[in-house]
């Protein structure tokens, strides 16, 4: 390619993109078959949020249509998933009691994505 000559400790970009890509965790969050040789991580006590079962309060939904779920996050629920635990975050305990969501089509969607946050005063 156009980048063959770009040399980064003797490999070609694309080996460099081949090999940091072995190096990175896939997760698998379906039933799937792993190959021999495969390295695995399991984590067996992953970091739990109970403050995740807050949001089964409605008053926490502040507002929602097709296209946004507006929710007030407890403290201490991490807004992105942790390595050890994808479920208790904000979009997963979101979805998990108050979903399901659809789109404006009427597909449900398989869980939401986040759009902003606010943590703090802001003007």
């Amino acid at each position: 390619g156009q980048y063959d000559d770009i040399r980064e400790g003797g490999e070609t970009l694309e080996e460099y993109v081949a090999r940091q890509e072995s190096l990175r965790y896939r997760r698998v969050l379906t039933a799937s078959t792993i190959e021999p040789g495969t390295d695995i991580r399991i984590y067996p006590h992953p970091r739990r949020f109970p403050s995740c079962y807050e949001f089964s309060d409605p008053q926490r939904k502040l507002y929602e249509d097709t296209t946004f779920i507006v929710v007030d996050k407890p403290p201490m629920l991490p807004t992105q998933p942790e390595p050890s635990n994808y479920e208790e975050c904000c979009p997963g305990c979101v979805n998990l009691l108050m979903g399901p969501f659809h789109t404006i089509a009427g597909e449900e969607v398989a869980r939401p994505l986040i759009c902003h946050r606010v943590d703090s005063c802001v003007g």
